[in-house]
């Protein structure tokens, strides 16, 4: 087993976090948004993007996968139910996000887009109750919490 190392992110876009999972030169992304610290931190240690685990399918935690994707080639894991739900905007939230922006109180979060526009993204590898994700000599048990 290798040492791990764990980073967290922070979202200004409601403070959403997003961690990263490292191995030697391997990289787990979880719940990404676009983040230039993310593709410095990356870049800067030669990493390579091997998943991106999803915990639910909420926008603010699924608005970097498309991004990753694109720029890694890699593959996105999440439960059946998440997996329904990223792939459209009104369960994944998206369609919502103006609204909510507008409600909220002057002042709350930063850097605040102009405008959302639907989003939808998919998954490589879904499960329905439990999975067992094996990497860099490292077994993980992911479970579905609803």
């Amino acid at each position: 087993m290798f040492n791990l190392e764990i980073k967290t992110f922070i979202s200004s876009l409601l403070s959403s976090n997003m961690y990263t999972i490292k191995s030697e030169k391997k990289l787990i992304v979880i719940d990404p948004f676009v983040s230039v610290e993310l593709l410095d931190y990356i870049e800067g240690n030669l990493l390579t993007v091997d998943y991106i685990i999803l915990t639910h399918e909420h926008y603010d935690h699924i608005s970097g996968v498309n991004w990753l994707k694109d720029k890694f080639n890699t593959k996105v894991i999440c439960n059946d139910k998440c997996a329904e739900a990223i792939i459209n905007p009104a369960l994944n939230f998206s369609k919502y996000f103006n609204i909510l922006f507008e409600l909220m109180p002057k002042g709350k979060g930063t850097n605040i887009p102009k405008e959302i526009v639907p989003y939808s993204c998919f998954s490589d590898i879904t499960f329905k109750d439990n999975m067992t994700i094996d990497w860099v000599e490292n077994k993980f048990l992911y479970s579905r919490i609803y």
